[in-house]
């Protein structure tokens, strides 16, 4: 089960001791560059994440010596690196870059856009700049706060808050149903580096709706075994899907949760668009994703 190779995964990294867990495992969740598996078996991983996210870093620096008036945010894994103990523990295959709407606008003149993000390229290197960072499986539902906090991110620069960056991390972590063990690296390490409280956290995301993303994450940090993670309380129906969702990766789980935490009206048309396949957008998802 997933929940228990990833117990004994993080186990394995806070004691200090060799990681024997199934090489796909590792490989499927990011986790070829720290230090408890083994260095020699996945050499050949490690040695092409280190030199691609030395390309990428020559591909972001070109980026902003020919936009230099842009403010280019940082999310995700480009955020994260620096928060790693070893440099190269965090990989990552791409860039995300977060922008304001008007510099989203403007550079859309120059780079093709893809879905919700323009592409910059460079062989097979990719820098992704984002204005929206809410998961396209549900945008259309999101409510006013939570359209707020998007407008907040830009408006009152709240990216620099280690808290607000927490929440997106969350959302993007429930976007992707939890695919990945070294995202909630990203959480623990950004926890223990800023030395943040969840209280402190949750409060923040309340003010804008999405304290269920945030506790979702922390629940499944505190089941699979991070050391020092304060627990949350969630409804034993919640927690049940939610455990589900890790261990399957099943969409019909994420839609279940989903259910649950949007107002009944919106959840009803949620429900029928998912089921009856009458959400267009989500189709050109899917359809793209299978291409790929």
């Amino acid at each position: 089960m997933r929940t228990e190779e990833s117990r004994l995964f993080i186990r394995s990294y806070f004691e200090g001791s060799p990681c024997g867990n199934a090489p796909e495992f590792i490989r499927l969740n990011g986790l070829a560059g720290f230090p408890n598996v083994n260095r020699e078996l996945f050499k050949q991983e490690r040695f092409f994440y280190s030199i691609l996210k030395k390309r990428l870093f020559e591909l972001y620096a070109a980026l902003k010596r020919h936009f230099p008036a842009i403010n280019f945010i940082h999310y995700k894994g480009i955020y994260m690196n620096e928060f790693y103990p070893e440099g190269n523990m965090r990989v990552f295959s791409d860039i995300d870059l977060l922008l304001r709407r008007k510099d989203f606008r403007y550079l859309s003149r120059f780079f093709r856009r893809e879905d919700n993000s323009l592409a910059v390229t460079s062989g097979d290197l990719s820098i992704e700049l984002k204005n929206d960072f809410f998961d396209p499986f549900f945008t259309r539902y999101i409510s006013g706060k939570q359209g707020r906090f998007l407008k907040d991110v830009y408006a009152k620069a709240l990216y620099h808050d280690p808290r607000c960056h927490f929440i997106l991390l969350c959302m993007h972590n429930f976007a992707h149903q939890f695919s990945r063990l070294d995202r909630f690296f990203d959480l623990h390490f950004l926890i223990s580096s800023h030395e943040l409280k969840i209280s402190s956290i949750l409060s923040l995301a309340r003010e804008y709706d999405l304290g269920v993303f945030v506790k979702f994450n922390v629940r499944l940090m505190a089941v699979l075994g991070f050391p020092g993670t304060e627990d949350v309380l969630l409804n034993p129906l919640y927690d049940h899907l939610l455990k589900k969702l890790y261990d399957s990766g099943r969409n019909r789980f994420k839609i279940m949760l989903l259910l649950f935490v949007l107002p009944l009206p919106l959840s009803i048309v949620f429900l029928l668009e998912k089921i009856l396949f009458l959400d267009v957008e989500f189709l050109k998802y899917k359809l793209k994703k299978s291409r790929l």
